[in-house]
């Protein structure tokens, strides 16, 4: 998870197929998202919102401010960008289940929250996303999806299935010389961009692409302390026996859980513990060494004030 995280953090916003590429990473990895539920996202508001939210966070979650609220506000998407310390961006966001036909059937799985990510902003979904709807703003987007080879949608309706509309799909394809609409992708498309960023660099095989990132995503929740039925939740599993049997694992974690204790939302979780395997804090070999505290300052402090062992010299 971590190799995989570390991937993700390089993929540069530079041009529209790395920023759709780094979304639909982050999407799988932190959101627990399949590319089937990836693909039917939609650019409106029954499907995807953002709002501005304040939030009681620890200091270390407010370090940096990105440009994401600039952009969000410039496209129409924000009420207003002067956030204040304590607010953040949060991308809302649910999968269309055209599938479930009868009006006693939902049509949309649950909503899921992607908080922004100002502790460590190459792993921040609100950040990609707002830099994938400025790439992509101006273009001109079919409303219809294939999503198999017999089955295309051209309509979203509400909860019960009435009252449809036309809607843009999130993730689109990029310009062609002879097409002048985009299209949504198709699921095995995504399995296949999620296989060449993430597995093969790995030596992963290539038929985990489907169950791996949801699996590893939720295994490392959990391990970091989050509640089985939360990260059913964010999967949208409803048996838990099913979701034990096929996506929980033990994983070793390089973090201990402890020092995540003031982590509040699913989505930071693994992020946070990364952020913590990159500093420069020594391995403690004696656990009796270890400071009293979960503080990671405190933490830095007592390392750094240990008297170091001199070698000694022969003359």
């Amino acid at each position: 998870m971590h190799d995989m995280l570390d991937l993700v953090a390089h993929m540069p916003l530079d041009t529209e197929k790395n920023t759709r590429l780094k979304l639909i990473c982050l999407l799988a990895l932190l959101g627990q998202k399949r590319p089937s539920d990836i693909v039917r996202l939609w650019r409106h508001d029954r499907s995807t919102k953002l709002r501005i939210q304040r939030l009681d966070t620890p200091p270390w979650a407010r370090r940096v401010r990105t440009e994401a609220a600039t952009v969000l506000h410039d496209l129409g998407l924000l009420p207003r960008d002067n956030l204040m310390d304590d607010e953040f961006i949060i991308f809302s966001f649910r999968a269309y289940l055209p599938k479930q036909s009868t009006l006693k059937t939902k049509k949309y799985a649950d909503w899921i929250d992607l908080i922004e990510n100002r502790f460590f902003p190459q792993l921040c979904p609100v950040r990609t996303l707002a830099r994938y709807y400025f790439l992509t703003d101006e273009c001109k987007i079919a409303t219809e999806l294939r999503l198999s080879k017999l089955r295309t949608i051209s309509h979203i309706t509400d909860d019960r299935g009435a009252n449809p509309i036309a809607a843009a799909p999130l993730i689109i394809s990029l310009p062609a010389r002879n097409a002048s609409m985009r299209k949504g992708l198709r699921s095995s498309t995504i399995s296949n961009r999620i296989r060449d960023a993430l597995l093969t660099p790995l030596n992963l095989h290539a038929d985990f692409v489907p169950y791996v990132t949801r699996c590893m995503s939720a295994s490392y929740k959990i391990a970091y302390g989050l509640p089985v039925a939360t990260a059913m939740h964010v999967a949208n599993n409803s048996s838990e026996q099913a979701f034990l049997r096929h996506y929980r694992v033990a994983p070793l974690t390089p973090i201990d859980k402890s020092r995540l204790h003031d982590v509040g939302y699913h989505d930071w979780l693994v992020p946070r513990a990364h952020q913590l395997t990159k500093s420069s804090l020594p391995a403690l070999g004696n656990p009796s060494a270890r400071p009293h505290t979960r503080d990671d300052e405190a933490i830095a402090q007592a390392l750094a004030i240990q008297p170091r062992r001199r070698s000694k010299r022969k003359r």
